[in-house]
């Protein structure tokens, strides 16, 4: 028996399907604009008649639009036939349920604008409304409730949000804070720094400042064993915080061996540390993003503090892109005396639809 992850070419966000031969079936984020064809295109192409789970980590356009256009056409054909069974079984996402008052001050710009998550949201909501209770949806996902659940033979095991990240979410998210939000040029300045220099920086606490990352659903995922991370664009701290309780209460107080990790925002590096580095275990990290650089990530500084950290401890690194032209390796350009000190340490592989498979 086995699995297999598809990451799949999600625009600028995550969109990654994974099947077992047990039939299991999950979709972890929908992508942007555009992705429900390459999730049908999978779908038809693997004989997949229906998503046990769909688990959308958190609201920002590049995670849920393509799964809003998957219910949009699930809506429409229930419209024509009651007795049509939707594509998903059941789906996670934190909404903000009712604690928002839509003529509030504060909320009414946001709902006009077209380019904040606010109102994907929105859409995602009305459509679960609207399926008429056909999917099961859990709304309120936090690591101080539950943290395990069992989906056919895989086990998701929750690392974030907490409830504090929760109030955020629904009491604090009046001024839609993202950290992407700045400019190009601020984050095109560290592909002239040596690989040594940006591995030595820190990340502090508040370097992720966006509240919609911070309630992100984050996870191991294990199957007849082995184990797989997914951060979404979840906390480093916070991460890092419960790998910790998880590596003394279940792995001995070892490090966590994982098959690959999905690394948080994208290659962000403001959720990336040197405290998460030494507690996990794994020569592959996964990085989904563009074809075009629009988002402007990974961040050379993420790729640097990986590199390095395998060169303490000896071992390779290999970082997979779901994109395979690669625009974005402009980003990280390797001077050749990083070339010469760190080039046996790292691959750099692009590929449209990673696959990985067991």
């Amino acid at each position: 028996m086995g699995i297999r992850f598809e990451f799949l070419r999600a625009g600028k966000g995550d969109c990654i399907l994974v099947s077992t031969d047990e039939g299991t079936n999950i979709l972890i984020d929908g992508g942007d604009t555009g992705t429900s064809e390459n999730i049908k295109e999978f779908l038809e192409e693997n004989n997949v008649e229906s998503i046990d789970l769909a688990i959308l980590t958190h609201l920002d356009k590049d995670h849920i639009k393509g799964l809003i256009e998957l219910l949009e056409e699930d809506t429409n054909k229930i419209g024509k036939n009651s007795n049509y069974t939707p594509l998903i079984k059941e789906a996670w996402f934190n909404s903000f349920k009712n604690t928002i008052n839509k003529n509030d001050e504060w909320f009414r710009p946001m709902v006009k604008s077209n380019n904040l998550s606010m109102n994907h949201q929105i859409s995602f909501t009305k459509l679960m409304k609207s399926l008429n209770d056909k999917i099961k949806y859990k709304d309120y996902l936090s690591i101080d409730f539950k943290r395990t659940f069992q989906i056919g033979e895989i086990e998701i095991y929750l690392l974030s949000p907490n409830q504090e990240k929760l109030d955020k979410l629904y009491k604090k998210y009046k001024k839609e804070v993202d950290s992407t939000n700045l400019s190009s040029s601020d984050y095109c300045k560290d592909f002239r720094e040596t690989i040594d220099e940006l591995s030595s920086k820190k990340v502090n606490k508040s370097a992720d400042s966006s509240v919609a990352n911070g309630s992100s659903i984050a996870f191991i995922l294990t199957y007849q064993e082995k184990k797989f991370l997914f951060l979404g664009d979840a906390h480093i701290h916070l991460i890092t915080e419960e790998l910790e309780d998880y590596k003394k209460n279940f792995n001995n107080n070892q490090k966590i061996k994982f098959e690959f990790i999905k690394l948080s925002h994208h290659g962000s590096r403001n959720n990336i540390n040197h405290d998460f580095l030494k507690l996990v275990d794994t020569e592959n990290y996964i990085i989904l993003t563009d074809s075009k650089g629009k988002n402007r990530h990974p961040d050379k500084e993420t790729l640097s503090k990986i590199i390095v950290h395998h060169k303490l401890i000896n071992s390779k690194a290999n970082f997979i892109f779901n994109y395979a032209d690669g625009a974005n390796s402009k980003r990280y350009d390797f001077s050749k005396k990083d070339i010469k000190k760190y080039g046996n340490i790292f691959d750099l592989l692009h590929q449209n639809s990673y696959i990985w498979s067991m």
